[in-house]
């Protein structure tokens, strides 16, 4: 049997100093505790010592013989003798702190196996919930390093002394702040700052009202399907595997995941149309890529120019015999100009027997038989061509569109009475890096007025698409992401340039469309993705935009205080955050940053800013991360550096729950739950982001009440403060309070509760204080 590590030496030569020199009491008590000693009669020894220098009584010999004999022990240490034998045996008394840190490290060694045992029977166990197991193991182990006491009990004696320290401290500083100051001045006076061991949960609706219709088209870059915000939202929810194509910071796209589906209700949407032909609906509070950054619709204005895609280049996988692909575009490829109902029938009965298929079987499947001509489109299996396939289609689409196009002599690629089969055409070109103006035109056909859609083609990525998909176009097309040479202007589809603010050409993949309508159209079902990194996605091929409050504390207290903070986001990566604090510290407009076009004045900030941000400050951008994850990389953290500041989750909705729940109200009980345990274990404030239930858009007044917490009100039972923000002009954009948030103190367990108010910087993604007196 091995026996676990100790040195009896050590022990006795310890004991023996502090007989012998109070110096050495206090170096021995500061190091190691009764329960240190290997051998049980030297621990009652420590504990008879420490007794009566407690006391103020002398220690020698004679008064430990006489404390161990009262309280029964004298005998079982081996009486008196022992005392005068550990005396004698210690080789240097000035030695003593050397001792204790022996006997120290042997004790903790033996903590070490003892935890190690009850690690390995925990595994043998085979515990249900594993990840509880290993937090366990892993706090066990922390204990160990840290020495911590598990008694969490502590007498109200102690408790009052600590308390007495605490006021004659605050006394001393002369600050109203007592905790950890946010940068927030109104905030912090009322909250004294954010107190330590408490947990803060800043509470506001997702995406404060940034939300696209849900019949929405949003092309799926791995299938090539072109599905509709609510279904994507009803995939994602369902935990099905989703992606959105979206614009990176340096103007080129990307596939990306979302990492949430929001549910928004019924809300006001506007029909925002562009010189392209392109159209969105969202809400008024929806940012647009403007050549200034990302603005939302309510500060935008016919004339505005915004980024929409110069490509998708994207297909599918699903093939369709060839000649199916090609009775179909057949069909479609009239556009509906000559053809009655009984026209498409003969066509597609004709057609059919030349191509020896099922022809009539073929169009009732993609629901073209009996389709009325106005209403015709491309049937979404079209969407999920290979692109070989598709480009078969487009060509034979267009060839059959010769004859129509005859008829008027229009020099355009493609002419049709369905606007959603216009639309269809213009998506699939977007597809090869064809750009298309879609314009719409009252005809007389025959004597009878007629509604006709024109694509023109006004760009194009490569010169060879052109002849691959068989257009004949009739004036001089400009190649995307060259110098503008001879785009056509005032033509059908008005002036579309691609210079931007600065005189540089569009990106390959971007191109510069002007707004021409913003028409409201009611109140409809609309939701909204997260998309992490980017914050943006494609939508009806516009690209549209999807919280700085808790980033711009997080950083106040890294870099005015020189406090160590840990940031966990899984909402948002490294780089952008990093982009975030920087653009926000230096003050330089975040779209700038992101597309790198920066003036000398925006270095000289950017600059100095570096220099004010080299703070304490720690991102953790994984999105899976649970309760148990942070406080482990809390504690770490904090064991390393001796102190942590604050605790920042972004945000908690995203969080994953210890194991299985019976549901998502339970499990998110179960988080803010270890958020409130986590921030009383380390004695540090936590901050937690929270969403809103959307039930506060039915209401006149839309600032958010404690009810409204979404998922659980156990947010609210482990919350010490409850924080909402509230910006009026995302939902009044008319609102007087443009630029200004609100930050409503809803609950305070150890204050009062009230209204503040902060500046809004859009442009630097930043909160700040009002100027005093407004």
């Amino acid at each position: 049997m091995r026996v676990p590590p100790h040195n009896l030496e050590a022990e006795e030569s310890l004991l023996g100093a502090m007989l012998l020199a109070k110096d050495a009491i206090a170096s021995g008590v500061e190091v190691v505790r009764a329960a240190d000693f290997y051998k049980p009669a030297h621990g009652h020894v420590f504990d008879a010592i420490v007794s009566l220098y407690g006391g103020g009584a002398p220690v020698d010999a004679i008064t430990v013989a006489e404390e161990l004999r009262r309280a029964g022990l004298l005998d079982a240490i081996g009486g008196s003798g022992l005392l005068v034998d550990l005396q004698a045996a210690t080789p240097a008394v000035s030695n003593a702190a050397r001792y204790a840190r022996i006997v120290e490290e042997n004790a903790l060694l033996r903590r070490l196996i003892g935890v190690a045992a009850d690690i390995a029977e925990m595994g043998y166990d085979l515990p249900d919930d594993v990840a509880k197991a290993v937090d366990r193991a892993e706090s066990m182990v922390f204990d160990v390093a840290q020495r911590r006491v598990t008694d969490s009990s502590r007498p109200l004696n102690e408790l009052l002394g600590g308390m007495l320290d605490d006021l004659e401290a605050r006394f001393a500083k002369g600050d109203v702040i007592t905790g950890v100051a946010t940068g927030y001045t109104d905030l912090d006076k009322l909250l004294s700052g954010l107190q330590p061991s408490t947990l803060n949960v800043v509470g506001a609706r997702p995406s404060m009202g940034k939300c696209v219709a849900w019949d929405t088209p949003i092309l799926d870059p791995a299938t090539g399907e072109r599905t509709t915000a609510a279904e994507l939202h009803r995939r994602g929810r369902a935990g099905e595997w989703v992606q959105v194509a979206s614009l990176t910071g340096n103007g080129e796209l990307e596939v990306s995941t979302p990492s949430a589906f929001v549910d928004d209700g019924v809300k006001p949407v506007f029909i925002v149309r562009t010189r392209l032909g392109r159209q969105v609906r969202t809400t008024a509070a929806h940012p647009f890529l403007t050549e200034q950054g990302w603005k939302p619709l309510a500060r935008l204005a016919e004339g505005v120019r915004i980024a929409v895609p110069a490509r998708l280049p994207w297909f599918g996988t699903e093939r369709m015999r060839g000649g199916e692909v090609v009775l179909l575009a057949s069909v479609l490829g009239d556009g509906g100009l000559r053809s009655s109902a009984g026209l498409l029938q003969e066509l597609a009965v004709t057609r059919c027997r030349s191509l020896d298929l099922d022809g009539l079987n073929v169009l009732r499947r993609h629901e073209l038989w009996h389709a009325e001509v106005t209403a015709m489109a491309i049937p979404p299996a079209v969407f999920r061509l290979p692109r070989a396939q598709c480009a078969l289609f487009l060509e034979r689409l267009f060839t059959c569109n010769e004859v129509a196009r005859c008829v008027d002599s229009a020099p355009v690629a493609f002419v049709s009475r369905s606007d959603e089969l216009a639309r269809g055409v213009q998506h699939l070109l977007l597809r090869f890096g064809v750009v298309a103006a879609l314009s719409t035109t009252l005809e007389r056909y025959r004597g009878v007025p007629r509604t006709v859609h024109h694509l023109d083609v006004v760009a194009v990525a490569d010169q060879a698409v052109l002849a691959e998909l068989g257009l004949a176009v009739h004036h001089a097309v400009q190649v995307i992401g060259q110098p503008v040479t001879a785009v056509p202007r005032g033509g059908g589809h008005g002036g579309v340039g691609t210079i931007t603010a600065t005189g540089r050409p569009a990106t390959a993949d971007v191109w510069w469309d002007e707004i021409v309508a913003i028409v409201p159209d009611g109140d409809v079902q609309v939701y909204d993705l997260t998309v992490p990194v980017h914050h943006n996605f494609v939508a009806a091929d516009v690209f549209v935009h999807n919280t700085a409050f808790a980033l711009g504390m997080a950083s106040y207290v890294a870099v005015e205080q020189n406090l160590p903070v840990l940031f966990f986001s899984l909402e948002m990566g490294h780089k952008e955050l990093c982009q975030r604090i920087l653009a926000a510290e230096a003050r330089v407009d975040s779209q700038k940053m992101r597309t790198g076009k920066l003036t000398d004045q925006d270095w000289t900030k950017i600059v100095n800013a570096l220099g004010r941000l080299e703070a304490p400050l720690w991102i953790d951008d994984n999105p899976n991360i649970t309760v148990m994850e942070i406080r482990a990389k809390a504690r770490r953290l904090k064991s390393r550096l001796g102190k942590l500041g604050l605790i920042v989750v972004d945000y908690l909705q995203l969080m994953s729950g210890p194991g299985k729940s019976e549901n998502r109200q339970v499990e998110v009980a179960e988080i803010s739950r270890g958020l409130k345990i986590l921030a009383r274990e380390l004695e540090v404030p936590v901050v937690a982001l929270s969403q809103l239930s959307r039930n506060l858009e039915s209401r006149a007044d839309k600032r958010p009440m404690l009810s409204d917490l979404r998922e659980s009100g156990s947010i609210e039972q482990d919350a010490d403060v409850v924080m909402f923000l509230y910006r009026d002009e995302v939902y009044n954009p008319e609102s007087s309070d443009v630029g200004v948030a609100e930050i409503i103190v809803a609950k305070h367990r150890n204050g009062p509760t009230d209204k503040k108010r902060l500046a809004f910087l859009g442009a630097y993604t930043k909160f700040a204080n009002m100027a005093p007196g407004v």
